[in-house]
């Protein structure tokens, strides 16, 4: 019986630290919570719920194409829509096109009829993008822009 009674003891010595172990933890952590500061925010304008932005808008890009020179030209040149138009027109010449959408290419081509020197000119928006001169006797002149 010895043996069983000790066995016993044992055990309720054993019950005892499990309630006392949760209450220590739980005044520890009582403690704590109670001891650390609040959280507060720096700005309450941080919690004001403000109406989206509006979504950005890509503006159509306003191309100005520019050739100069003497005499007839053949002119190939990128329209607002994206195809390539071809004209012979005399020179000095210019064209002023709107894009259909942003990031489209630009580009103007000059080839003179009688070989004589040739300049060009490409500006987005009014800020110039490209300039060219060809060499005398050349007669050909290329600007371009890769995104207008």
């Amino acid at each position: 019986m010895t043996g069983v009674t000790t066995s016993k003891r044992r055990r309720q010595r054993s019950d005892r630290w499990v309630p006392i172990t949760v209450a220590i933890t739980l005044a520890a952590a009582a403690a704590i919570a109670t001891k650390t500061p609040s959280v507060a925010l720096s700005n309450p304008d941080d919690l004001v719920v403000r109406q989206p932005s509006p979504p950005l808008a890509l503006a159509r890009p306003h191309i100005a194409y520019q050739v100069g020179g003497h005499g007839d030209a053949r002119v190939s040149y990128i329209t607002g829509s994206g195809e390539l138009a071809v004209a012979t027109v005399t020179l000095p010449w210019s064209l002023d096109i709107e894009m259909s959408s942003p990031m489209r290419p630009a580009s103007v081509t000059a080839t003179t009829l009688g070989g004589g020197a040739l300049t060009c000119r490409l500006e987005v928006d009014g800020a110039e993008q490209d300039a060219r001169e060809s060499e005398p006797g050349a007669g050909v002149v290329l600007c371009s822009v890769v995104s207008a």
